[in-house]
């Protein structure tokens, strides 16, 4: 089985409402879109959402990337097994800067679609699943979350009881504005002391900027001491000025 054609589709998939954080204000996702087919008829899909603002991945570069740099390793090798086909996955990359030094340090948008492509197409030919992969099943339910952006608090006040309503029990909060006590105070007061509450603040905070934020914020929206609560964890990225 040989990878022979390739379709690319860049999409702009329009939001219901605006999304807001530290780093950018969405009103649509730019998703990039993948279509792989085989010389034997078997067709795989892949995606990702190449975001500028957190890797440096545009949808234009992602797009030049899979087919002048990825693709063409790919292509070169058919395959015969399973086996052979997750091998390939898995040292495409490393083969890839092999053959152009010069690649970008960050790629991983336009490797994503390209991958899970590449194992949705091997996986239809030999009739496999990519689950293999990870092993036995681990549980019989997928649990979704909610995620509240930065926004006014009417506005963060109506996600929370939405998400309430709707029976969400883990919930994301956007942070790195000056109002973050007072935005998790209220989050929490809505959605009730069982809620697991983590917070995001999107490349706005230093190292020492999210361990000074970490336990002011944990006192205050952390749940109730209970059997089915746990602390709040916390996210912060660093970010060399380099990058």
């Amino acid at each position: 089985m040989k990878v022979v054609r390739c379709e690319i589709l860049e999409v702009d998939i329009p939001f219901k409402l605006t999304f807001k954080h530290s780093l950018k204000e969405r009103a649509e996702s730019d998703s990039i879109f993948l279509r792989l087919r085989s010389d034997k008829g078997d067709t795989g899909w892949g995606e990702s959402l190449p975001r500028a603002y957190v890797t440096g991945e545009t949808p234009q570069e992602v797009v030049r990337i899979i087919r002048d740099v990825l693709l063409p390793v790919l292509a070169e090798h058919p395959i015969q097994t399973w086996e052979e086909a997750l091998e390939l996955a898995s040292g495409l990359e490393k083969e890839a800067r092999k053959k152009n030094p010069d690649l970008p340090d960050r790629i991983g948008a336009a490797r994503c679609a390209l991958e899970l492509a590449f194992l949705d197409l091997a996986g239809n030919h030999f009739r496999r699943s990519v689950s293999d992969i990870f092993g036995s099943r681990k549980r019989e339910w997928v649990e979704y979350s909610g995620v509240i952006g930065s926004d006014s608090r009417w506005k963060i006040a109506k996600s929370a009881i939405k998400m309430r309503l709707g029976g969400l029990q883990n919930i994301k909060v956007k942070v790195g504005s000056q109002d973050d006590r007072e935005k998790l105070r209220l989050v929490r007061r809505l959605m009730g002391s069982s809620a697991d509450i983590r917070v995001d603040a999107n490349g706005a905070w230093s190292v020492s900027d999210a361990i000074g934020n970490i336990q002011p914020s944990s006192n205050s929206a952390s749940p109730a001491s209970n059997s089915r609560s746990r602390l709040m964890t916390m996210r912060a990225w660093h970010r060399s000025p380099n990058r």
